[in-house]
């Protein structure tokens, strides 16, 4: 029984080669002899090239989270300290004029240093900011530098508030006080000159 069986699958596996055909179930390129396959044709240096165009790549990538990395840092510290210094590449760049306007800025600063530890010439300069720095009419004028002589108790300064006066009357034409002025300053002075100490005699 068992034998019988087994002639009838042979059978009919013979019978059904017969109508289908007798085909590999392996793809036909393995069947092909291993010289006759297609195979891709790479060109010389395609490999080395992209590997080149990757590095490139990776590193630009590379760059660029570096430098954003470094701009966060640089923001947090400047939330962190409002105060800190810009990096030198963020200011002007020193140039030569720059020593030019130091050299006359402190040449200014020497110059109203020595005007303003100096009250001879501070003094002088008011007055002749007093004639000069506001424009007024000439009876105002006068007006307030008679004021400021009867206040004033240098010798020097009343010499030079006389002899604004001098020619401030000299230009109104009024020369009784222009010789009323000279006479005061003239007694004034020599007034001064007499009691200076003078050398004992040998």
């Amino acid at each position: 029984m068992t034998r019988t069986k087994t002639l009838t699958t042979l059978l009919a596996m013979v019978m059904l080669a017969s109508v289908i055909g007798t085909y590999s179930i392996v793809d036909a390129q393995d069947d092909e002899p291993r010289a006759t396959r297609r195979t891709q044709r790479v060109e010389p240096g395609t490999v080395e090239r992209q590997e080149r165009i990757r590095r490139e790549r990776e590193n630009t990538r590379r760059r660029e989270r570096e430098e954003q990395l470094e701009r966060d840092q640089d923001e947090r510290r400047r939330h962190e300290d409002p105060d800190r210094r810009e990096p030198r590449h963020d200011r002007e760049p020193f140039r030569p004029e720059h020593i030019d306007q130091f050299r006359r800025m402190m040449e200014m600063v020497e110059r109203t240093h020595h005007t303003c530890f100096n009250p001879e010439m501070a003094a002088m300069i008011a007055i002749a900011g007093l004639k000069d720095e506001v424009p007024r009419p000439i009876e105002n004028l006068i007006g307030d530098l008679e004021e400021t002589l009867t206040k004033t108790k240098t010798l020097g300064l009343r010499n030079s508030l006389r002899m604004i006066l001098r020619d401030l009357y000299r230009q109104r034409g009024e020369n009784d006080k222009v010789l009323r002025h000279l006479h005061e300053m003239l007694g004034e002075n020599d007034k001064a000159l007499q009691n200076e100490p003078r050398p004992r005699p040998e």
